[in-house]
């Protein structure tokens, strides 16, 4: 499957994933399709933000070490 990119450069090929030959999301397009994706949910659309602390949060209830150092 080819892959599809906004027309203003080659992909750099450390951006395409080599077993699908697809090209990664930025940021911002992960945004946007989680947020879309979450829109009917209990409490509206959530973030990427959201989802990143919550997962903090349940590990830190878990006793998990989150400490990047």
């Amino acid at each position: 499957m080819p892959s599809v990119h906004s027309g203003l450069g080659p992909t750099a090929p450390s951006d395409v994933d080599p077993a699908s030959g697809r090209a990664r999301l930025s940021y911002r397009r992960a945004a946007e399709l989680f947020e879309a994706a979450t829109a009917e949910l209990p409490g509206g659309a959530w973030t990427l933000h959201q989802l990143r602390h919550s997962a903090l949060t349940h590990a830190a209830e878990d006793d998990a070490n989150i400490s990047p150092w």
